[in-house]
């Protein structure tokens, strides 16, 4: 009796040792919701505005939105240059050559 405990104890121990569990560890990644509207060109002289709204681009002419559709205008010398809707996603770079 004690001979079959002792070999039955050891095949589970055996069976036991032989599993491995693996452990993994779960991150969450959270994607903001931005795009970049980039200006290729000349900005100085230039005012920008999208949706009506002024704004102020980075030296390297790049602006950071949440994603949507704007209403991009571009004026210089009090004269509109450039007027287009554009479309920004996540994740990604709309590019604007300017004239």
């Amino acid at each position: 009796m004690k001979l079959r405990f002792l070999i039955i104890a050891m095949i589970i121990l055996m069976v036991a040792a032989s599993c491995s569990v693996q452990k993994y560890s779960q991150k969450n990644t959270v994607i903001e919701d931005v795009g970049y509207l980039q200006f290729n060109g000349d900005l100085s002289g230039k005012t920008i505005t999208l949706n009506n709204q002024p704004v102020t681009v980075t030296p390297e002419h790049k602006l950071a939105l949440k994603s949507g559709t704007y209403d991009l205008v571009i004026n210089e010398a009090n004269r509109q240059i450039l007027k287009r809707k554009v479309m920004i996603t996540v994740g990604n770079i709309v590019e604007v050559s300017l004239p």
